[in-house]
């Protein structure tokens, strides 16, 4: 047995045993694998800042009325490509055949989406760890809704329409006391219209 303290590990065993020799090579140039795959894969949101920036002289992120406008353009472009994506698609339910997919072609309205939505996201400077994080995070939250058994009457804001548990989002529904009364801090409350009245049927 080898008498090296950090044979447990192996990652940092440098001694010359040959029973740990042929794993830990593996295992340190799997490490080196991944640590490079890391560091020289693809970032959607940085390969669009460095597209715009050199490609278009289009700096990002953006502010004030610039953002407002790159945004506004940007997400009239990426509804345009979604209709183009839908001709794409034999969805009309009217029509026959249906359910036809010229797959080539509506993948790559899907692409001209995403480069449109990447340019909204950049231009808020959001990151790639922010959007995988966030959406990682709908993903679960559209999971326990599923299990739970999502009701929209119940669980979004009757003014605005946002959903409760959506990230971000400050209203809050109507909660009672134990005495069945809504106290002030209780009361259901909306980011856009504030204090709401409730009303009974």
């Amino acid at each position: 047995m080898c008498d090296c303290p950090a044979h447990q590990s192996l990652v940092d065993c440098t001694c010359s045993c040959d029973h740990t020799n042929d794993r830990l090579i593996q295992l340190r140039e799997k490490i080196r694998a991944y640590e490079n795959e890391c560091e020289n894969r693809w970032r959607w949101l940085k390969s669009t800042v460095n597209l715009q920036l050199y490609g278009f002289e289009e700096p990002l992120p953006k502010t004030g009325s610039d953002l407002a406008d790159y945004i506004t353009v940007n997400a009239t472009a990426l509804t345009a490509e979604l209709g183009e994506a839908l001709k794409e698609v034999g969805w009309k339910p009217w029509s026959q055949p249906r359910g036809w997919l010229n797959r080539s072609a509506f993948l790559g309205e899907c692409v001209d989406m995403g480069h449109f939505l990447a340019n909204m996201l950049a231009a808020a400077g959001i990151s790639d760890d922010e959007w995988e994080a966030a959406y990682q995070r709908k993903q679960q939250v559209n999971l326990e809704r599923q299990a739970r058994g999502y009701d929209t009457r119940k669980e979004k804001c009757p003014a605005c329409g946002r959903a409760y548990d959506d990230n971000g989002v400050r209203c809050r529904p109507a909660q009672t006391n134990e005495a069945g009364v809504y106290p002030d801090e209780r009361m259901p409350y909306c980011e856009d219209y504030g204090t709401l009245e409730i009303t009974t049927a």
